[in-house]
Order: structure tokens, then C-alpha cells, then sequence
């Protein structure tokens, strides 16, 4: 009803201001030839019928409007029986989903929601691409945020190195000068040990010298003990050879004496 009472009233307007136009133009028109009249029904003419397509065209647009309206509410309540559905999900309550989710598609299978629907996805893609250009704007000044601070990490990093450069320079530096110092203590402990190592070699040769002379002179002695030794097992071994000797002398001359006394009392 509301509908048709505003198209009643754009069209009365559209009316009204076409007579306003005509009573105003007639005086003028009365004093012209009846071509100039023929030109100026046409032209009336013609407005009446560019007024005629404006007011279909605001018509048009008011149901176009109209029917957004409706479907953005149509889209509120989509998303009112989905989230509802998938509480109910959630909560366990299967068949109430269920009902919420088949409201859900009843609503979007309106025939009014068909362009909306696909505006939408005009729109989602818009958005869509926006999002992508907003993030690849995004990610170029992240870019460069985050070259900016590699340059400023480099500089730091080189500073960094140039001080540890430095650093490790006067460590090898002192360094250095402390392995002079030590290879010059290790060269003095070194030429101290060869020292007592010398006159340790010394003693021990000296030590070594008196052990075998004295070595010698008790090997000598021991031989000089064995020589006297065996001086004597020899002399006692003669004594006794001689002894033996005399014995079987006298063991034969005894023999003999008992022959030659067999031999007279025989004779």
C-alpha cells in the first residue's frame, strides 16, 4: 500500500509540474506562427515522456531499495537461524539445528534473494580483493618496515663486528705478548731443567764410574778368592791323587810280597 501511494505521489508531482510549465508557456506560445506551435507540442511531448521515464526509473529505484531492504533484513535472519543452528549444534540439540539451518536455506531460496545473492558474492569479492590489496599494501610497508630495520640490524651488526674485531685484536695483542712471556719463562725453565739434567748426569756418571770400579775391584777380588779357591781344591785334589797313589803302591808292593812268600813256601 505504501508502494503504491508513493508512486501515486510522484506522479502527481510529475503532473503538476508539467501544467505549471504548460500555463506559463502559453502567452508566448500565442504570439507564434503555427509552426512554432507544432515545435513546442512536440517538445511538451517529449517532456511528458522523459517525465514519464523518470518517474518509472524513481520507481525502479524505490523498489530496488525496497527490495534491498529486504533482503539485508532477509540476511539478518540467515544469520541469525545459522549461528542459532550452530549453537544448538554445539549444545547437542541435533533436531532444533536442524529446523534453524532449513529456515536458514527457506529464507535464501526467495526469489528476490537470487541478484542479492550474487551481488553478495560481487560484493564479498570486491571485499575480497580489497582485503588482498589492503594486505599486499600491508605486507609492501611491513616490507620495507622490516628492511628498514635489516639496514639498521646491518649497521648495528657492523658496528657490532667492528668493535669485536677490535676487541679480539687487543686480546690477540696481549696475547701474543703473553705467549712471549711465557715461551720466555718455558726457555729459562727449560735451559734450569737441561742444567740439572746436566749435573744430574754428572753425578749419576760419576756415581756410575765409582759403582763399577767398585764393581770391579769386588769382582776382583772374587776372582782373586776363586783363584786362591781352586789353588787349593787343586793342591788338595794333587794330596789326595798322591795319597791314592802311595796307597795302591803299597797295595801292590804288599801284593807282591805275598807272592813272592807263596812262591818260596811253594819252592
Amino acid at each position: 500500500m505504501r508502494k503504491i501511494k508513493r508512486e501515486l505521489g510522484v506522479r502527481f508531482l510529475a503532473g503538476f509540474v508539467a501544467l505549471v510549465f504548460f500555463l506559463n508557456s502559453t502567452p508566448l506560445l500565442s504570439l507564434q506562427e503555427p509552426r512554432a506551435q507544432k515545435g513546442y507540442t512536440y517538445n511538451l511531448k517529449q517532456l511528458i515522456e522523459q517525465t514519464e521515464k523518470n518517474i518509472k526509473k524513481v520507481n525502479e529505484d524505490l523498489k530496488e531499495k525496497e527490495i534491498e531492504k529486504q533482503n539485508r533484513q532477509r540476511e539478518a535472519k540467515t544469520k541469525e537461524h545459522f549461528e542459532k543452528g550452530n549453537a544448538l549444534y554445539k549444545e547437542g540439540r541435533l533436531k532444533e539445528a536442524k529446523k534453524e539451518w532449513q529456515k536458514a536455506l527457506e529464507i535464501t531460496k526467495d526469489p528476490e534473494m537470487k541478484d542479492y545473492i550474487k551481488d553478495s558474492e560481487k560484493r564479498a569479492k570486491e571485499e575480497e580483493l580489497a582485503r588482498r590489496r589492503e594486505e599486499k599494501e600491508t605486507q609492501r610497508r611491513l616490507e620495507a618496515e622490516q628492511k628498514e630495520k635489516e639496514r639498521l640490524e646491518r649497521d648495528r651488526q657492523r658496528k657490532l663486528e667492528a668493535r669485536e674485531r677490535e676487541k679480539k685484536r687487543v686480546e690477540a695483542q696481549e696475547k701474543r705478548e703473553k705467549e712471549r712471556a711465557q715461551t720466555e719463562k718455558e726457555r729459562k725453565q727449560k735451559e734450569e731443567e737441561a742444567r740439572l739434567e746436566r749435573e744430574q748426569r754428572q753425578k749419576e756418571r760419576l756415581e756410575a764410574k765409582k759403582k763399577r770400579q767398585e764393581e770391579l775391584a769386588r769382582q776382583k777380588e772374587e776372582k782373586e778368592h776363586q783363584k786362591r779357591l781352586l789353588r787349593k781344591q787343586k793342591e788338595k785334589e794333587r794330596l789326595e791323587q798322591e795319597k791314592q797313589k802311595e796307597l795302591e803302591r803299597q797295595k801292590k808292593a804288599e801284593e807282591a810280597r805275598l807272592i813272592r812268600e807263596k812262591r818260596q813256601k811253594a819252592t
